[in-house]
């Protein structure tokens, strides 16, 4: 579900959610709140959330002028990478894996990830990633 204008402007009185039934986990509640679109499960914050500030101040203990890649297992709604591009000025390759499809193309479809050049997504399990892949395989920091 694309969310326009008006939308966007009646979110701002009060919260307007879309729930969405996924492959692997049930259902996630979409929501756009104050101008911002969150993503939500029935027990936890997937994307764009209040644990967006840990998030970040975890984020700010790594020099990422050393960091030419990053592999993020578990992609959510794409708040890791918008926080890594827009607040940290990363532009190396990232590669997400991610186990549920149906969340791929929610952060592709709405939170724009399909605007980022460098960024891969594997819809894969990430355990069954990381011990299938050679390590020279996947970025060099993972």
């Amino acid at each position: 579900m694309r969310f326009d204008i008006i939308t966007k402007l009646l979110s701002y009185f009060y919260p307007i959610t879309t729930k969405i039934r996924t492959e692997k986990n049930g259902i996630v509640e979409l929501t756009y709140s104050n101008g911002r679109k969150i993503l939500d499960s029935s027990n936890a914050n997937y994307s764009y959330g209040s644990l967006q500030r840990i998030l970040k101040f975890g984020l700010e203990k790594i020099e990422f002028t050393k960091v030419n890649d990053v592999l993020l297992l578990g992609l959510g709604g794409g708040s890791v990478i918008h926080t890594l591009r827009n607040d940290f000025g990363f532009t190396g390759k990232i590669t997400a894996v991610e186990i549920d499809k149906t969340i791929i193309d929610i952060a592709m479809n709405e939170f724009e990830l399909m605007l980022d050049a460098n960024l891969e997504t594997i819809h894969t399990d990430a355990t069954e990633y990381v011990k299938i892949t050679p390590k020279k395989k996947r970025p060099p920091n993972s």
